[in-house]
């Protein structure tokens, strides 16, 4: 990423217009859910971002883990490690420093992650150099998708996201400073999800480059080198910590998916990925006025895919014109974004792809942002193709705002949503 960035490790003006934007862009989709909640004063819509998944991270924030061996199936008094203590652990901080109650302190630290994510988002676009109206156009293909609501309740959905797009960012920039911020964005993308262990590797592709020519060019790339190794395993931290701690406390390193397993009958089918099932569904069936989000889980998987399909075919139609698209910049975001998908399909097979709008929208974000960077090098070139999908990509977004926001009304009312 340093390739495209002149002054990427300095807080200076850019910076702060990114973090303003991503405070108008964090609040504005908390008014949104809030609003959308029906409730009869601000406390009580605020605590409607408190559900499902939520009161599982609460009980961790102020119980700690604790557990039966064998886990006792949705029985959080019991049995609770069925989930990372990144998320519960911040949020702990948060009612600590604040005074609230874990109910208001969860969805606060999403929000504080949310405008992190937004932050980052934006200042990666502005140092690609991206126009303002691609700038424009991916954050709103990002904000669109039915599962974006996800970034400002009680789930770990933006810290996860905060923390990945920083380490990408960070990881890529010169410098002990720079490196350290990687470190901790890192760590705390591990301590969030086990999803984020094989993207700690994104730092090792720089192994993939040949060293500069000229004096000590060879020591320099031998010296990143290591550097980008010793990264990746303070990274990997977050996970194996946590993995230790189960065993030091249960007896059990592998308590995390036994939970998974026995409260959630999660049997990771490490081939799912390649079996033509995985890729079948139907079109949604209606609920509640809207579009079923278990069955537009299962959609997303082929449609995941296809995006997929249609971007790596892209890159060739550009290669094939021998510009120069910058390829290897973007090599990590397809890679991490393949990676998410895989470990995804793998765990959601066993449940008829169930939650997978939600894991989907991780891979999302770094699939659009793959596909602002190579139109951003492309330039004008892309203009005719460009106006002649645009009707196609304005339906697609206004028909996935309408999905979140009636997803985003039946989470706020109690409903379950992906």
């Amino acid at each position: 990423m340093r390739d495209t960035v002149s002054t990427a490790g300095e807080f200076g003006p850019n910076w702060r217009q990114a973090a303003l934007l991503g405070l108008a862009l964090a609040l504005g989709q908390t008014a949104l859910v809030c609003l959308l909640s029906g409730a009869a004063n601000p406390a009580e819509a605020y605590l409607r971002l408190h559900r499902w998944d939520a009161v599982w991270y609460g009980h961790i924030a102020e119980h700690g883990y604790r557990s039966t061996v064998p886990p006792t199936p949705q029985d959080a008094d019991r049995s609770n490690v069925a989930f990372f203590p990144g998320y519960p652990l911040l949020a702990r901080a948060v009612a600590a420093a604040s005074g609230l109650r874990i109910e208001y302190a969860l969805p606060l630290t999403s929000q504080l992650a949310c405008w992190g994510f937004w932050t980052y988002l934006l200042r990666i676009l502005q140092s690609w150099r991206v126009s303002a109206r691609l700038a424009f156009g991916t954050v709103v293909i990002i904000l669109s998708h039915p599962a974006a609501f996800f970034l400002v309740v009680g789930y770990s959905e933006s810290l996860f996201l905060m923390t990945l797009l920083g380490y990408l960012y960070w990881s890529g920039e010169r410098g002990a400073l720079a490196w350290s911020l990687a470190a901790c964005h890192g760590f705390l993308m591990t301590a969030t999800r086990i999803v984020g262990l094989p993207l700690t590797a994104y730092p090792l592709l720089r192994l993939c480059r040949r060293p500069a020519l000229g004096e000590g060019a060879f020591s320099r790339w031998l010296k990143g080198v290591l550097a980008g190794v010793l990264l990746c395993a303070v990274a990997s931290l977050g996970t194996l910590l946590f993995l230790l701690y189960c065993q030091l406390e249960f007896g059990h390193w592998d308590l995390y998916m036994q939970s998974q397993r026995i409260g959630w009958k999660i049997h990771p089918d490490y081939l799912a990925v390649f079996r033509p099932a995985s890729y079948r569904a139907g079109l949604p069936s209606g609920i509640a006025g809207t579009l079923n989000s278990n069955d537009l889980s299962r959609l997303s998987v082929p449609l995941v895919a296809a995006a997929f399909a249609a971007l790596l075919a892209f890159e060739g139609w550009a290669a094939w014109g021998c510009r120069p698209t910058g390829f290897r910049d973007r090599v990590g975001f397809y890679l991490g974004g393949g990676l998410m998908f895989y470990i995804s399909v793998s765990g959601m097979a066993c449940v008829n792809m169930t939650s997978m709008l939600r894991y989907s929208f991780p891979v999302h974000v770094v699939l659009v942002l793959a596909a602002a960077h190579l139109l951003g090098r492309l330039g004008p070139a892309v203009n005719p193709l460009l106006a002649r999908t645009r009707p196609v990509i304005v339906v697609a977004v206004g028909v996935c705002a309408w999905l979140q926001i009636t997803y985003a009304r039946g989470f706020a009312h109690g409903g379950w949503i992906a």
